[in-house]
Order: C-alpha cells, then sequence, then structure tokens
C-alpha cells in the first residue's frame, strides 16, 4: 500500500473547531513502525509510545517547531506538509531546506543532541501532528535500546576490541580516555561516516547524559554502541 494510501486512515475527519480529532491507532503504529527511528524498539514500547502520544490540530502558516527553541517533544505529523527552514546569520529571511509530505518525524535532534532546535517546521497546510514529551521519548524510545557498561565492564570491552567515544565539547578534553575518538555530539550525526561499522563504540562524557543520546544515535543508525554509566565523573569516583 502506498504511504499516501495508508496515511488516509490515521485520522477522522475534522473541522476546524476545538474538538479532538480522532486518530486510527492501528494505521497510526504501522507508519511508526516503519520509521527508522522507531524501528528497532520492542512492541510494548510502541505501545506505550502510542498511549503517550497527543494529536493537535495545525492550520497552515503555524510552525510546528521553532528554531532556537528548546527541544521538548518530538513531533509526528500525520496530515498536511510542511517546510523545513532557518534563519543564518547575516540573512534576514529564514532559507528553506526542504518540503516534507506526511508522515514526516520532526524535532528528535533537539532531544538527542540537548541542543536548542536547529530549524524551524512551518506547516504548509491544514494538518495533523501527533506529540510526544520529552520524559516519554527519552523512556519509550531511547532508554530501552540503550546498553550500560560500568566502568570494569566498559575497560573490558576496548581491551576486546571496542573503542572509546567521546562526545564532549573541546574545552572538557583535558581528561580524555587514552585511544578515545573525540566527535561531539553537537555535530555526531554530521560525521557518523567516520565511524567504522566493524567496531563498538563506549560513548562517554562527564555524567552520562550525552553520551546516552550519542549511542542511541548510534544505534538507530546501525552501528554497535554502549554507554559508560555515569560517565568519567563516576569513573573518577570508583578510581577505575
Amino acid at each position: 500500500m502506498a504511504i499516501m494510501d495508508s496515511i488516509k486512515g490515521l485520522f477522522g475527519k475534522f473541522s476546524g473547531g476545538d474538538s479532538a480529532p480522532q486518530v486510527d491507532r492501528a494505521a497510526l503504529e504501522a507508519q511508526v513502525r516503519a520509521s527508522e527511528l522507531f524501528k528497532l524498539l520492542p512492541s510494548e514500547n510502541i505501545q506505550a509510545m502510542l498511549d503517550h502520544m497527543a494529536p493537535k490540530k495545525v492550520k497552515a502558516g503555524q510552525a510546528v517547531i521553532t528554531q532556537g527553541e528548546e527541544g521538548d517533544f518530538y513531533a509526528l505529523i500525520v496530515e498536511g506538509k510542511a517546510k523545513v527552514t532557518r534563519t543564518e546569520p547575516g540573512r534576514p529571511e529564514p532559507q528553506l531546506l526542504a518540503e516534507l509530505a506526511p508522515p514526516a518525524g520532526v524535532g528528535e535532534d533537539a532531544l538527542l543532541s540537548n541542543a536548542p532546535r536547529n530549524a524551524s517546521v512551518v506547516m504548509i497546510d491544514d494538518g495533523l501532528v501527533m506529540h510526544l514529551s520529552r520524559d516519554a521519548f527519552n523512556d519509550y524510545v531511547k532508554e530501552p535500546v540503550l546498553t550500560w557498561y560500568s566502568a570494569v565492564d566498559a575497560l573490558q570491552k576496548v581491551k576486546g576490541g571496542a573503542v572509546w567515544l567521546d562526545v564532549r565539547e573541546g574545552r572538557e578534553l583535558s581528561d580524555n580516555l587514552a585511544g578515545a575518538v573525540h566527535i561531539p555530539l553537537t555535530v555526531l550525526r554530521n560525521r557518523l561516516a567516520e565511524l567504522d561499522n566493524a567496531k563498538e563504540y563506549i560513548c562517554y562524557c562527564e555524567n552520562g547524559r550525552f553520551s546516552s543520546s550519542a549511542a542511541f544515535i548510534l544505534h538507530s543508525k546501525g552501528l554497535k554502541a554502549g554507554v559508560l554509566r555515569g560517565g568519567l565523573r563516576r569513573m573518577k569516583q570508583r578510581g577505575a
């Protein structure tokens, strides 16, 4: 079945009023499972995620996400086209980066990089968007696919051929681990080609927050990755 045929069943007809749109859960689940971001999730996590997604009607010209704002939710556009724009320094007008046709997921970059939104997504048509909060995204999407290693286990992995991946910013690197590859989380998606698909990467930062996002990005792209539990801070405390 073509994507546009299947997407028609995602929701009932709705007017411009304030009544909540009715979403076809089975059709929505099929679209979610087809997404690269969610394809490796256990079924129970997909069900929990769907339970926590809130439908929102949107109008043409309305922003789904806005450049510069904090990333506090993931959005799945299930009806209506949208455009992706970015405002660059010295350019007063937003630059068009892409147009999106449903189903299209947006907003995960800010959730995973813990950085402000790097672009805006604005509706071209009236439509329907499903929102998933940051907490629900972390609980049901990110955490289930992560592998956490204690300092002792991580060191054993590295001795066996795994590679440290330091995802901190450059100013933090006075205590980097021997042999570590350094790619800051903020640019990790753009530098994935530098990593070896045959290797496992043990991601680390100061406390595990950024490194867990890095490991999720690697995992979603088919690379093997784990996380140093508690980051360098805990490793230092325990003298590993």
